[in-house]
């Protein structure tokens, strides 16, 4: 999508098997990050409002993590303004060429 200028990093999570996660190395995306307030329903089906909206041209994962920039750290818990996707929508548009990608954070 043309729209999407923003540089975002995103760090895919996997279950460390103790409670945790491991990170993977930190992929630069483009997109567009809004911080502002909106209602959706999360994973377990509860209302809860998110800090930031960020729409992507690709899939993510509910419990990775998103920055707005550039960042080469290995964990994302170490950076400031970096935050963990609380749900995701793939939506086709009215043609089914391409998908808006949502991110709620």
């Amino acid at each position: 999508m043309r729209d999407l200028r923003q540089d975002v990093t995103h760090w895919t999570t996997t279950p460390d098997g103790f409670g945790g996660f491991t990170f993977g190395v930190p992929t630069a995306l483009k997109g567009r990050w809004e911080d502002k307030a909106t209602l959706f329903r999360d994973t377990k089906g509860e209302e809860v409002t998110s800090e930031s909206v960020v729409y992507l041209d690709t899939d993510v994962v509910v419990g990775d993590y998103l920055f707005l920039g550039v960042s080469a750290a290995a964990d994302p818990t170490t950076v400031a303004g970096a935050r963990q996707i609380r749900q995701f929508f793939k939506t086709p548009d009215l043609r089914v060429l391409d998908h808006e990608r949502k991110a709620f954070l």
